[in-house]
């Protein structure tokens, strides 16, 4: 069975559930048709719906030729999702800190030792997949380059000039415009120096990081948080950083999730600081405990909008494969102009017009 190809038409899905250790159970991905009724993609369902979920998933661009980097805590590169013709669709590696595999690889090949830190690591995996994945993936033919950045502010900035290096080098496929997903945060307070360092990346950068508006650009696409990082249970606005910086910096998109219903996420924060939404509520993702299979347990971990973030992120991939020389601002633009309930906020107006670029987010 060639699931792709399967995929490529169908979101009905089959899983058959896996025991990984006596705390944490995951899934394989059995095949997708018409003779499922589980509608287990409807993420992907829902990128071309814009009222009742089909089934069906169709778009007119794949990310082709688009670099998105994923800050996180590493990518399994040798995953199912990730494998192409040409070797994994996680192209690089960036390490911005100490590894803890023993003699392995964190970028590249996350480790784990127990249920909590299995969790933990299949995070970055699971972010890339909702980019990439040939399976579950918004734009399967996006290119990804794992950052793994765990740590402070320093970590963060470092972590950027190390994306600015790599941008330049000789080995990186060529970009005008590249995407940077963050689904977490730097910190819940002002973060000054990382503030300055992706105000430049928006605008453009030389090789020394230095402005240049003819230079390499950033679009940085990052999560509104879940309720346990909002202002508080009862104040559900953004507070971690930099999503709390949405609305002022053109080029950063903050991202908040939808349900099923295509409403509003309840475990989402909310509020002016968050621009779109996407698909947050149970989103069928990969797992590092083998590399065919996806997380399952407990709920809390399949859902989050650290996976609307790079749903976002995928969307923008395929903009950027219709037309590569797209800004910053103007693939935000067109993001927040979209008439797609997905990745705008869920409220029934008639949109108004944008340029054709949208019909890449359909």
């Amino acid at each position: 069975m060639i699931l792709a190809l399967l995929l490529a038409s169908s979101t009905l899905c089959h899983f058959t559930p896996v025991t990984v250790t006596s705390g944490v159970t995951d899934r394989v991905l059995d095949g997708c048709g018409v003779a499922n009724t589980d509608n287990l993609l409807w993420h992907l369902d829902r990128a071309d719906s814009l009222s009742a979920l089909d089934g069906h998933a169709s778009a007119h661009a794949t990310g082709r030729g688009a670099v998105v980097y994923v800050c996180d805590v590493g990518v399994m590169a040798a995953h199912d999702e990730f494998a192409r013709e040409s070797g994994s669709a996680v192209i690089a590696g960036i390490e911005t800190g100490k590894a803890s595999c023993a003699g392995g690889n964190d970028v590249l090949e996350p480790c784990w030792s127990g249920d909590g830190n299995l969790l933990l690591f299949s995070h970055g995996t699971a972010v890339a997949s909702v980019v990439a994945g040939k399976n579950v993936g918004i734009a399967p033919d996006a290119k990804i380059v794992a950052v793994r950045i765990i740590g402070d502010e320093t970590v963060w900035v470092k972590g950027m000039e190390a994306i600015i290096r790599h941008a330049f080098a000789a080995d990186t496929p060529p970009f005008q415009t590249a995407i940077v997903n963050i689904s977490g945060g730097v910190a819940f307070s002002a973060v000054p120096k990382f503030e300055a360092v992706m105000r430049k990346m928006i605008e453009g950068v030389d090789a020394d990081g230095n402005p240049d508006p003819n230079g390499k650009r950033f679009l940085f696409v990052v999560a509104a948080g879940n309720v346990s990082q909002c202002v508080s249970a009862a104040d559900r606005t953004v507070a971690v950083y930099p999503g709390a910086l949405g609305p002022m910096i053109d080029g950063l998109v903050t991202v908040g999730g939808l349900d099923r219903t295509n409403s509003l996420w309840s475990g989402s924060c909310f509020g002016s600081a968050v621009e779109v939404l996407a698909p947050a509520e149970d989103v069928f993702v990969a797992s590092i405990s083998a590399k065919n299979r996806y997380r399952y347990q407990p709920e809390f971990f399949n859902s989050g909008t650290s996976y609307a973030t790079p749903y976002v992120s995928g969307m923008a991939a395929r903009m950027l494969e219709v037309d590569p020389t797209l800004t910053p601002r103007q693939l935000e633009e067109t993001l927040k102009a979209s008439p797609s309930m997905v990745i705008g906020l869920p409220v029934p107006v008639d949109p108004a017009p944008v340029p054709d670029r949208r019909r890449a987010l359909r």
